[in-house]
């Protein structure tokens, strides 16, 4: 386990950096066709959040 957790802290501001401005406009569409107003979506492993702001700035309960 501290290993990954090492490999996580070494390694976040490349991921984060990599990953933050990709269009997800498609992915989030698709998603989307299965939610409802209002439901409530777990994001596990939600990296820089990036889509649990998305989520939550459309007005879905998010917990990331």
């Amino acid at each position: 386990m501290n290993s990954t957790i090492e490999y996580y802290n070494n390694n976040s501001n490349e991921f984060i950096e990599n990953t933050i401005n990709l269009n997800m406009s498609d992915l989030y569409k698709k998603f989307e066709t299965f939610l409802h107003p209002g439901n409530k979506i777990l994001d596990l492993g939600c990296g820089s959040g990036r889509d649990s702001k998305y989520f939550k700035m459309k007005g879905y309960d998010v917990v990331a």
